[in-house]
């Protein structure tokens, strides 16, 4: 397929607003594809060039996108910021600075979607001291070759801004339509191999095929999440009362993956930190089976839990690991396990996981179960609650015993219990010089949540305390990589790094577009083990005030 056509179905779905016609737009999409087209074109529709456990990435920053644009375009800078500003999209000020190209092409070349997507394949594969200038010439190259509308794509697809409407489970819904499977079974091998390309292009050959997918060792696949509750009662009484109880732990998700003599682990996005963990590795590989287990890892000092940060700072290290871990151990706690030598468990029931979980995991230096509760009555839960405070944990996980395990959904299955009111994780769209001690350092945050489409990030409030001096200059340092444009004291950035942000209420307020402002925002932690798919949305904050004021 011609990139053009697959950049002309991507804009019908951007045009309509009807469901149904995104999805037929789709599938119509899909139908049209070559067999080899398939994988690659799903993954340039969900805005990334590898499934999410593939480990490869392209590593091209905004800042040499807006190179590339800016040495092809006509535009002068000035101009190109102003573009920007009223475009608000990197994509969109590529198309518009493309009409105005400095050297006009003789003829733009018709490329085909695969050539596209072999580039990007290439600009990932750059390593090296001169990786990111010879990154910049195949992104220039490639942006030559095409039209305007081609060029937003292609952007969008570098910068991770491929938002147009069509949210994952209505590519779920195209592919199922597509190649007449049952829509049931796509979500399934879905979750079970986080890589909707793979399950496409196994569609297509036959339902026998899509049947067979499963889990399986080293290759991630997402958690299974919690919903918040307001009330232990009501997380309690969803099930009634059929529920395990389980300390909520203030750390990092991880899921373990051990093979042989081989053990891998993996962050909430999936990505490989096995060698943030060796003392964890070292216990792994001595246990007789294999298995995947998922878990949480705690900074531990002491016989009891720390500062999640503290945590954090060992994910980001890359050198120097073995003086880290001295600096902050851990613990890993293992609540749930998702396959046993060979074999999937993900249908089985949370009592029936947990009885071979437990049958597992010895309790070792780094490593133990969970505790784990069952109801008897409300006051036991209560004075389990107060426990798992004073334990230095944040509160509790109400779990269904008859619940399967659903990688990847957020559901009323598992519910989670603080007694504060719920964080936040937001992410950094703007920072700002301090004053005083803080002069030269960006200390100032204005935080972003997902509009109610998930399509744009909404300015949602701004915080400047809850970070250490230390921390303070070492954002600044990271903001300073992802700046994308300075005005005055103000650098606008590249939407990377998400913070958990604490407040003490919400309030209406005309300074943001949504109407409501944080009071008292304060960041709680950086969390760098979240991305842009985790940061919570308008919707949840709306739901926060109505609860708090009523509507």
């Amino acid at each position: 397929m011609r990139f053009e056509a697959f950049v002309g179905f991507l804009e019908r779905i951007r045009a309509t607003t009807s469901r149904n016609e995104k999805v037929s737009i789709a599938a119509s999409l899909l139908g049209s594809l070559r067999p080899r087209e398939i994988r690659p074109a799903i993954y340039l529709m969900r805005g990334t060039v590898f499934p999410a456990h593939d480990q490869r990435e392209l590593n091209v920053g905004w800042s040499t996108l807006w190179r590339a644009i800016s040495k092809l375009s006509a535009y002068g800078d000035e101009e190109l910021i102003e573009l920007y500003k009223r475009a608000g999209d990197l994509g969109l000020l590529a198309e518009r600075a493309m009409l105005k190209r400095k050297v006009a092409p003789l003829h733009v070349r018709e490329i085909e979607l695969e050539d596209v997507y072999d580039t990007l394949v290439r600009v990932a594969t750059l390593t090296g001291p001169s990786s990111a200038e010879h990154k910049e010439r195949h992104i220039l190259g490639l942006l030559g070759q095409v039209s305007p509308p081609e060029a937003k794509y292609v952007v969008k697809i570098v910068a991770g801004e491929m938002r147009y409407g069509l949210r994952e489970g209505l590519l779920e819904e195209a592919i199922a339509k597509a190649f007449g499977a049952p829509l049931a079974l796509i979500r399934r091998a879905n979750m079970l191999t986080s890589d909707l390309g793979f399950v496409a292009e196994t569609a297509s050959k036959s339902v026998e095929e899509l049947e067979r997918l499963n889990i399986r060792l080293f290759r991630p696949v997402k958690h299974m999440l919690a919903e918040p509750s307001d009330t232990l009662e009501g997380a309690i009484s969803y099930h009634g009362g059929k529920v395990a109880i389980e300390p909520k732990y203030d750390g990092c998700r991880l899921q373990v993956h051990k093979g042989g003599k081989e053990a891998k682990i993996y962050s909430r996005r999936l990505e490989d930190v096995t060698r943030s963990f060796p003392e964890l590795v070292s216990e792994l590989v001595s246990i007789p089976h294999d298995f995947i287990i998922d878990g949480e890892a705690v900074y531990w000092k002491d016989g009891r839990p720390g500062p999640f940060q503290y945590l954090v700072r060992r994910l980001r290290r890359k050198e120097d690991i073995d003086r880290v871990v001295r600096m902050y151990p851990s613990m890993f706690f293992a609540f749930d396990i998702l396959y046993l030598d060979g074999a999937s468990l993900v249908d089985r029931t949370y009592e029936e996981r947990r009885k071979i979980l437990e049958g597992v995991i010895p309790d070792g230096r780094h490593i133990a179960c969970s505790e784990r509760f069952t109801f008897t009555n409300l006051d036991e839960a209560r004075r389990l609650f107060e426990r798992s405070l004073e334990m230095g944990y944040e509160g509790l996980m109400i779990k269904d015993l008859e619940s399967t395990y659903k990688p990847g959904r957020r559901g009323k299955h598992w519910f989670k219990y603080k007694e504060a009111l719920e964080t936040l994780d937001l992410v950094v769209v703007m920072a700002e010089y301090g004053h005083g001690a803080r002069a030269g350092l960006l200390s100032d945050y204005t935080f972003a949540a997902w509009d109610e489409n998930h399509a744009e990030l909404v300015p949602v409030g701004k915080a400047y305390s809850g970070l250490t001096d230390a921390e303070i200059l070492d954002m600044t340092r990271r903001l300073r990589r992802l700046a994308v444009k300075e005005v005055g004291t103000r650098v606008y950035l590249e939407p990377k790094i998400v913070m958990e942000v604490a407040f003490g209420d919400v309030q209406r307020s005309p300074r943001y577009p949504i109407g409501l402002a944080l009071r008292f925002p304060r960041i709680k932690a950086i969390r760098d083990d979240l991305g842009l798919e985790d940061v919570d949305t308008v919707k949840r904050i709306r739901q926060i005030y109505e609860k708090l004021h009523g509507r």
